[in-house]
């Protein structure tokens, strides 16, 4: 997968298109927000590293490590 068709991939699947999220930046630093928060991917987030800050960062960073890993096999194998 190239870089264009993962683009367009991603496009299809993002819950918000740039301009919602634009909007709602554009918003929250009107209302002075320290965070702005965008999307149910955001907030869930936000919610796992506050309730379970240890187990989320060795979940991400075991998932990380997993994607870096089949990247560079299929690098390897082209």
């Amino acid at each position: 997968m190239d870089l264009d068709e993962y683009e367009a991939t991603y496009t299809k699947q993002a819950f918000n298109t740039p301009e919602t999220v634009a909007k709602a930046i554009v918003k929250g630093i009107k209302g002075n927000k320290l965070c702005v928060l965008v999307g149910l991917d955001a907030h869930l987030v936000d919610w796992a590293t506050r309730l379970f800050p240890v187990w989320f960062r060795k979940l991400t960073t075991s998932v990380v490590k997993k994607g870096r890993a089949k990247r560079r096999a299929s690098a390897i194998q082209k």
